[in-house]
């Protein structure tokens, strides 16, 4: 039988069946969400390297506002976010906003500064996944500097 260009004979039904051209994906992101293709080996391999934290990233000084300004993680991969928190007085609550694609926001502290009768400092890291937004707020106007790394 001749069998179309990246095309595997198979059974994709979930029960007995004749077998049936079944699409073969090269993409290196599996970004199509198939139940019923095969992907190619390089395809895999692209898309288990993709997902690596670190791998080809650097950390980088980036601007972050923590007014519930939203920001979306387009890297193609997870990236780390890092940020340093510091008071002259008393305590101080920074929290994370995470929406990932298609799903529901949650909220989580990122940062918690206490302190009585002086200067105040905290740190927070999250990973965020690809495609993935987030954005900052702060509780307290005790935040006299802050600072935001990713690694990306």
């Amino acid at each position: 039988e001749n069998v179309a260009n990246m095309k595997a004979l198979g059974n994709t039904s979930g029960s007995a069946a004749a077998p049936q051209e079944v699409a073969i994906l090269d993409e290196n992101n599996m970004s199509s969400d198939s139940a019923t293709s095969l992907a190619t080996q390089q395809s895999i391999k692209a898309y288990a390297d993709g997902g690596d934290i670190g791998v080809g990233q650097t950390w980088q000084n980036v601007t972050r506002a923590l007014d519930e300004t939203s920001y979306t993680n387009s890297t193609g991969k997870p990236i780390m976010v890092k940020g340093r928190f510091s008071g002259n007085t008393d305590d101080h609550t920074i929290k994370i906003f995470v929406t990932p694609s298609g799903g529901s926001e949650v909220e989580i502290v990122f940062a918690i500064g206490t302190n009585s009768g002086g200067s105040v400092v905290s740190d927070g890291c999250i990973i965020i996944p690809n495609n993935t937004s987030y954005k900052f707020s702060k509780a307290g106007n005790t935040i006299t500097f802050f600072q935001f790394t990713e690694l990306r």
